[in-house]
Order: structure tokens, then C-alpha cells, then sequence
């Protein structure tokens, strides 16, 4: 008996020696493939820092640089951009996903109430479901449901506010998707005192844990969601140039070009 024990146990700190190992190994790896990734785009792109560490966690393929200025995107003068600055081919390179979609829902945070207009506010614990109608980029993340929510608020640092686009029900739209501001508010709430942190930003509600890991649940790029009616699309009342199948084409091609999906095995030197 005590002969199988042995066996077993040996085999156990083997495996876990093993795991180690590859998890040394791949940390490593990960470490290089950044460095080699940020010493290029400081040199290729004469930015910051801190804007080629930002380009790095959005996986933008700075190989393509020229590419991508063909089409109207400056990857240098895109890391200096405030986010009402940039346009839409901008915002879809830096989004998780990209999609044409319609309102079916809205919940409103019951605890914000304007007397003059005699509505909600949309703040932290407003939810807006959306309907999937076509997914133009993030194929490559992970499959959507048909169904996703976005979350919208003020106050804090993170995400969109109450100056976005106003969205109406059963109205489509193209909306610039990212988790980031999410996964970042996550981890900061797990190491403040959440009661007064809320307090001091005169926030009433905040996003639950389930909310926030929920992969479903988004919040869009700050100024950047586009009115869809019939075959032409609106900011802000405004006419874009482009018509609705030439912005789907165009945003589908910015995707091909960034070729996400093989950002961490492609080498930047």
C-alpha cells in the first residue's frame, strides 16, 4: 500500500514540476514576444510608451502600419487621440467587437430619477439589451449570443457616459464593443472599499461580480456608437459618408489586416 502511495505522490510532483515549468516557459515567452513587440512600435511609430503598451493589449498588428494608413488609420498620430477624436475605422481597430444590432430592452437605474425631464438617468446598473443582427469584427474573440447587453454610466473612469448617443427601442445600431474597461473595473473594486469609493463618486448602484466577469455583458467605445436607419448611418444626427454596406465592408477589411487571432505568435522585429 504504502509502495502505491509512493508511486502516485511521485508521479503528482512530477506533473506539478511539469506544469511549472511550461508556465515559467510560457510567462517567458510572453515576455519576450511584448518587448520585441514594444521596442518595434517605439522605434517604427516614435510613440510612447505607454500608447505602444496600450496598442499591445488591444493586439493591433503594428506590422500592417502602412496598411493600415492606406485606409485612413495613422497608427501614430491614432496613439495621441482623445476618444471623441477618433473615427469609426479607429474605433473598430481598438474594439472587441463590432456590431450591427437593435435595442429589444432597456433597464433603467431606479435610484436616479430627473424631475424636469421625468426620466432615469442611465448610470451604473443601466442595461441595454442588444440583438446580434451581424457581427462585422471579433469573430475571433469568442462566439457571441444573440442576445448581448451593454452597460452604460457616468462617474468612475470607465466607459461610456450619458453624452453617447441616446438609444430608442427596437432603433439598430453600430456599436464598438470592449471588456476592457470592465476587466480594469473589476480589479480595482476587488482592492477598494467599495462603499466609499461609490460614495465619493456620487454613484447609487455599481456592477455586480457576475456582471462584470459575465463575457456577454459590454460597454462600448466612449463617443463612438452609430445610428442605423435604412441603408445610411448617422453620428449624432449627422449623415457619414459612407452608406451602411460600405462602412461593413470597410470594418471586415480592418479586421482581415489586424489578423488578431495570430497576434501572439507573430513576431515583431
Amino acid at each position: 500500500m504504502k509502495t502505491k502511495t509512493s508511486i502516485v505522490l511521485s508521479i503528482l510532483i512530477i506533473f506539478l514540476n511539469s506544469v511549472s515549468f511550461c508556465q515559467d516557459n510560457m510567462s517567458e515567452t510572453n515576455t519576450v514576444h511584448k518587448n520585441d513587440f514594444l521596442e518595434k512600435a517605439l522605434k517604427t511609430l516614435e510613440i510612447d510608451k505607454k500608447f505602444a503598451e496600450s496598442f499591445y493589449e488591444h493586439e493591433i498588428n503594428i506590422n500592417e502600419h502602412k496598411k493600415f494608413k492606406k485606409m485612413g488609420i495613422d497608427l501614430k498620430e491614432l496613439a495621441y487621440k482623445l476618444a471623441g477624436g477618433k473615427n469609426y475605422k479607429e474605433n473598430a481597430l481598438e474594439s472587441d467587437f463590432v456590431i450591427l444590432g437593435t435595442v429589444v430592452k432597456v433597464e433603467y437605474d431606479s435610484t436616479v430619477y430627473d424631475t424636469v425631464k421625468k426620466t432615469y438617468y442611465p448610470l451604473f446598473g443601466s442595461t441595454f439589451s442588444i440583438h446580434v443582427d451581424e457581427i462585422l469584427l471579433g469573430n475571433d474573440k469568442y462566439k457571441l449570443q444573440d442576445t448581448i447587453y451593454i452597460m452604460r454610466q457616468t462617474g468612475l473612469y470607465v466607459g461610456s457616459s450619458i453624452d453617447t448617443v441616446p438609444l430608442d427601442l427596437e432603433k439598430q445600431y453600430i456599436f464598438f464593443l470592449t471588456r476592457n474597461h470592465l476587466k480594469i473595473l473589476y480589479t480595482a473594486l476587488k482592492s477598494m472599499d467599495i462603499e466609499n469609493v461609490f460614495k465619493n463618486y456620487g454613484a447609487h448602484t455599481f456592477p455586480t461580480n457576475s456582471k462584470l466577469e459575465n463575457k456577454m455583458v459590454f460597454v462600448e467605445k466612449a463617443y463612438s456608437t452609430l445610428g442605423v436607419k435604412s441603408s445610411f448611418v448617422y453620428k449624432n444626427d449627422k449623415k457619414l459618408e459612407p452608406n451602411l454596406k460600405s462602412l461593413k465592408k470597410t470594418i471586415k477589411q480592418i479586421e482581415k489586416i489586424n489578423d488578431r487571432g495570430n497576434f501572439y505568435i507573430r513576431e515583431y522585429n
